[in-house]
């Protein structure tokens, strides 16, 4: 479990960090990422965390691996759609979600967060 300064670093690094994109690899070179987080701690139904509220997962941060040749993307696609399927269901009590995410990081003062 993350401390309150942990926490409000990791929001900060959500919604301050940049990557630079220097290009993209050639035919052949694709590669899929291994591990992450393990099945049995997300609801897959929802793929909501079953140790943090309102936490949810998708694509290659869950620990599925497949063979490339789009399988993987089809993976994300899909756990994609699941989660923002159960986020709409939950942005009914929106007001008690901007709650618990407060109260759990803080108030967020990032650039464009809306928290």
């Amino acid at each position: 479990m993350l401390g309150k300064k942990d926490c409000n670093r990791l929001v900060n690094v959500i919604c301050n960090d940049s990557y630079a994109i220097s290009g993209r690899g050639v035919f052949k070179e694709e590669f899929v990422t291994c591990g992450g987080i393990d099945l049995k701690s997300v609801n897959l139904s929802t793929l909501e965390s079953r140790h943090v509220p309102h936490l949810f997962f998708a694509g290659e941060v869950l620990d599925v691996d497949g063979v490339t040749g789009g399988f993987n993307f089809q993976a994300a696609w899909t756990t994609a759609y699941v989660v923002v399927e159960q986020i709409a269901k939950e942005m009914r009590n929106f007001s008690f979600i901007r709650v618990r995410v407060q109260g759990f990081f803080g108030a967020c003062r990032c650039q464009g967060c809306r928290f």
